[in-house]
Formats: C-alpha cells, sequence, structure tokens
C-alpha cells in the first residue's frame, strides 16, 4: 500500500476519497477552499460533497445527467442549508470545446484548491486542454483495465458515451501511465490512486511536501475492481480502439 492509502475514508466519496484528499491538504494547505468536480455521477458519491458539507468548502459541480442534477441540488441543500449558496451545480457536457468557457462564464478563479475529473470518456483529452484555473490538486480517474506500462487513452470524441461505446463499459478514459505523463507536461507529480483502482491524485509541483512522495504508475496502480464472465478482459480490449500518447 501507498502511504495516502492509509488515510482512506469513506465519508460522501465512493472510494475513501475523502481521507486521502483530508490528509494532503492537512499538508500542503489551501488557498480559498475552493474546488471543481465535474462527472460527479450521484448526489451523495462524489469527491467533494464532504469539503462543502463538512469542511465548509466552496465550488462548482457539473454533470450531464439532468436528472441527476435535481437530485443533486435536494441533496446539497438538505445537508447543507444556508451554506447551499457556496456552490453551484451546474448541468453541461463537457468537452474540450466548452470546457475553460464554461469556467471563464461562472467567474471561477484561477487559483483553485481542488479539480476532480470522472466523466467516464475524454478524461485525458480534457485535463489536458483546461487552462483557465490552475488547481493544487487533481484528481482523475483513470482506467486500471489498461494495465500500468502503456500511455493510452481513448479517441477524443465531443459526444462521448460509456454507455455506447462498449458494452463492458471499459471504454473509457485513460490509462494511469498516460495520466502520469500528462500530469508532468502540466506541472503536477503523482501521488497515489485508491486502493480499488479507480482514481489518481495529483499535486503541483511548486506544493512537494517531503511526507509525500512521487510515485510512477507502475508503483501505484491498483488493478480493476471488476469481473467478467462473456469474455476475459484481453479479448474485449482487442475489439476497443486507444490512442498511444
Amino acid at each position: 500500500m501507498n502511504k495516502i492509502n492509509k488515510f482512506e475514508k469513506k465519508i460522501h466519496s465512493q472510494n475513501g476519497e475523502d481521507g486521502i484528499l483530508e490528509f494532503i491538504f492537512s499538508l500542503i494547505g489551501t488557498t480559498n477552499k475552493s474546488f471543481i468536480e465535474f462527472g460527479f455521477a450521484t448526489r451523495n458519491e462524489c469527491n467533494t460533497a464532504y469539503l462543502a458539507i463538512k469542511k465548509g468548502w466552496n465550488g462548482i459541480l457539473i454533470d450531464a445527467n439532468s436528472e441527476g442534477i435535481k437530485k443533486s441540488k435536494k441533496f446539497f441543500k438538505k445537508n447543507m442549508g444556508k451554506n447551499f449558496n457556496k456552490i453551484k451545480i451546474l448541468n453541461y457536457m463537457i468537452n474540450c470545446e466548452n470546457i475553460n468557457k464554461i469556467f471563464l462564464d461562472h467567474r471561477t478563479s484561477f487559483q483553485i484548491d481542488l479539480l476532480s475529473i470522472d466523466i467516464d470518456g475524454n478524461d485525458y483529452w480534457i485535463w489536458k486542454e483546461i487552462s483557465s484555473i490552475n488547481p493544487r490538486v487533481v484528481v482523475i480517474e483513470y482506467n486500471a483495465h489498461l494495465g500500468k506500462e502503456k500511455a493510452l487513452t481513448v479517441n477524443y470524441d465531443p459526444q462521448f458515451n460509456v454507455l455506447e461505446k462498449h458494452w463492458s463499459r471499459c471504454y473509457f478514459g485513460a490509462s494511469l501511465n498516460a495520466l502520469e505523463k500528462l500530469g508532468k507536461s502540466k506541472g503536477y507529480y503523482l501521488v497515489g490512486c485508491d486502493s480499488k483502482g479507480v482514481n489518481a491524485f495529483f499535486i503541483r509541483n511548486d506544493l512537494k511536501h517531503k511526507e509525500i512522495e512521487e510515485k510512477t504508475s507502475i508503483e501505484c496502480w491498483n488493478p480493476p475492481m471488476y469481473k467478467y464472465s462473456k469474455k476475459g478482459l484481453s479479448e474485449m480490449l482487442k475489439e476497443m480502439t486507444f490512442v498511444e500518447v
């Protein structure tokens, strides 16, 4: 286990991300306790709900599911009370063409503390495109099915829908190695992944801390938790086309 995994704690996150983020920010600190999360999926299982509800953070949550947005607004309003006005919940289909404009239109500060990306599709391409914010920490889902060594991602599609791409839902996102390389190019270093093989955690280079060492994708990759009955994983991956980056 990597050091950050010792701090895993699930309150409103899916896989213990709440505890990992709490540990990271206890070391590197915060500026304005602000976040952006897109692709937060369900109203009570996301990486920033704990920060907003229990820690008083402010921020923006974005998702393409309009019904999910309605339920999320009810959930956050119920749990945040008068502090509900500290967050915005927006309904957008995120792509490379609109991501920076959305941030600018909603007056998002260039300096934020946390960016969380989980859209089951163009995650690599979206992070690469972002230039309008400069988060201290980035949490991004990786596709653990692609292993720990190759730098692979899906072909970019502005209307990407994981449910339509392949019945297994394995055609999405990018390998951990691809995200490690992208992080380095954007000024971030990889510090680890959650133990379920879902999210990777990056810290901005100017915030390096002796308690959180830089890791490689080979050192901190964790396998996916899914099992298949119709076909083996290797056979399924042969049906999919990935881009090496």
